[in-house]
């Protein structure tokens, strides 16, 4: 749901044109403006405000909570002149929102975050999209970059990337950092190296029947000690249906941090 919220008559007029524009997930909220934030705000996506930023700003500061779930915020002002993303323009998508405000009403979009002004993509974006996990300095990484420092990019599994910034490549022979994207472990430690960790795995486990945590446990620990594969790249566990209820697999799984594995049905080959 997209809130439009606004106090004038002017504000209601713009608010009831972007619905008409933005489709059935736009609401132009009714009564009070305080009461209707707070009343919608666990059900929005985004919302919009024909209000002065400062006033949009006061309004809404109590209810932020977190960037990746907050609902993204546009502020235009009462001359229609500015659409401003204030709050959640990556994860509450209050960039591309602002963007599609300004071209509704002919003003000018207003896009602060580091990574969409400079045309570059956030470390924490490619992150998410990967679904890593992140071994390293991540915030000092994304500083480099964006001061253009030179970033050696190290992807030996060819994994799909969005469109980074001209300093971070493959061939930088002197880098100020690395950033690696492995499922494997490193050979050595390196200073100054990001790593990202994508989870690629799904590790199929069976057994004899009464198999101990223990057996189990040390099987899975071979994925890194023999085959230099790093466990935080499991994805999931996966075992036929006879074993759905094999204590020392669910045991070990459960000890590593997942939930019941994954059930594959078994076959006649």
């Amino acid at each position: 749901m997209i809130g439009l919220f606004a106090v004038t008559a002017a504000g209601r007029r713009a608010a009831a044109e972007l619905a008409g524009r933005l489709g059935p997930e736009a609401l132009v909220a009714d009564g009070p403006i305080g009461p209707a934030v707070r009343r919608l705000w666990d059900h929005l996506d985004a919302a919009v405000f024909f209000l002065a930023s400062g006033a949009t700003i006061r309004l809404v500061a109590p209810l932020l909570q977190d960037k990746h779930t907050d609902p993204g915020i546009v502020s235009v002002d009462e001359a229609q002149r500015f659409a401003i993303a204030l709050a959640g323009g990556h994860g509450g998508g209050a960039n591309e929102l602002a963007e599609q405000v300004a071209e509704v009403f002919g003003c000018t979009p207003v896009i602060t975050t580091a990574t969409d002004s400079t045309g570059t993509t956030a470390l924490d974006e490619l992150v998410d999209q990967l679904d890593a996990t992140v071994d390293g300095d991540l915030p000092s990484c994304g500083v480099a970059i964006l001061d253009g420092e030179p970033v050696r990019l190290v992807n030996p599994h060819g994994f799909p990337l969005p469109a980074l910034p001209s300093n971070v490549a493959a061939d930088v022979a002197n880098p100020a950092w690395t950033v690696v994207i492995d499922d494997r472990r490193p050979v050595e430690d390196e200073e100054r190296t990001l790593r990202l960790i994508p989870r690629t795995l799904v590790v199929g486990v069976g057994s004899a029947r009464g198999v101990s945590r223990t057996a189990v446990t040390e099987t899975i620990a071979r994925l890194d000690s023999e085959h230099g594969l790093d466990p935080r790249a499991i994805r999931a566990f996966a075992s036929v249906d006879l074993k759905a209820d094999e204590a020392g697999i669910l045991d070990a799984v459960q000890d590593l941090g997942f939930g019941t594995p994954v059930r594959a049905r078994s076959c006649r080959c």
